[in-house]
């Protein structure tokens, strides 16, 4: 179940990499509308 357990870290990993490029890219995105 060790494995499972390691899917589930990338799977987290994964998520919270997307999360903060959609933040960034948010922020950029709002900082370039003025």
């Amino acid at each position: 179940m060790a494995v499972e357990r390691s899917v589930w870290r990338w799977v987290a990993l994964a998520v919270g990499a997307a999360l903060a490029v959609v933040l960034a890219g948010l922020i950029v995105f709002i900082a370039l509308i003025p």
